[in-house]
């Protein structure tokens, strides 16, 4: 499934896209994030669209969003595990492979539909004031779950963990991440397009 990356390309006015369906695991998904920044790396603004992502792994989050802060690392997220009862923090990484864009404009659509890591993505970008979330509120899942064995028939997931920003001491959990430009799913992409336009235009 080219590890989540369904479509990078140059739209109109030097727009850089990227629409991008899962988070998977960076052992397997690094280079080809590697290659789609490098073949951004002279657009204008970029647009990164999750409307049909899922989630998957809270460290391709962490990859990502790297590549869109200066080298010096930021406090991205906190983690909580349960079972184990530990505390761990995300930050950026100061070393990447691919281009970094510290300082373009970068919008991320959401839909209905986005959800786990997709709203980490968005949310902790959110609020440090890095992206502009453009399109629908999201699903509302940020606690990670784990599998325990209920019969010989049924096994349940239930929540094992929760994510917070260090920024909201809160997260998105059955309220989802709100966007800073409301509107439908369908009209995302154009809006952010416009929007982008415009700031190009001012500069």
């Amino acid at each position: 499934d080219n590890y989540g990356f369904r479509e990078v390309k140059i739209l109109e006015n030097n727009i850089g896209y990227l629409d991008l369906r899962e988070f998977v695991d960076p052992r397997y998904g690094s280079e080809t994030l590697a290659n789609a920044m490098n073949f951004l790396k002279n657009t204008n603004a970029i647009i990164i669209d999750l409307r049909q992502n899922d989630g998957g792994s809270p460290d391709m989050v962490q990859l990502l969003a790297s590549y869109f802060f200066p080298a010096e690392p930021v406090h991205l997220a906190n983690h909580y595990n349960r079972p184990r009862n530990e505390l761990s923090e995300s930050w950026t990484l100061p070393n990447l492979t691919g281009t970094r864009r510290p300082e373009v404009d970068l919008y991320i659509l959401t839909s209905g539909k986005t959800f786990s890591a997709a709203e980490a993505f968005s949310y902790e970008l959110k609020h440090l004031k890095r992206a502009t979330i453009v399109g629908e509120k999201t699903a509302g899942g940020a606690h990670l779950t784990g599998s325990v064995i209920a019969t010989d028939d049924f096994y349940l997931r239930i929540p094992q963990g929760r994510t917070t920003s260090p920024i909201t001491n809160s997260n998105w959990e059955g309220v989802g991440v709100v966007p800073d430009i409301e509107v439908s799913a369908e009209e995302a992409l154009k809006a952010a397009q416009i929007k982008a336009l415009e700031r190009v235009k001012d500069r």
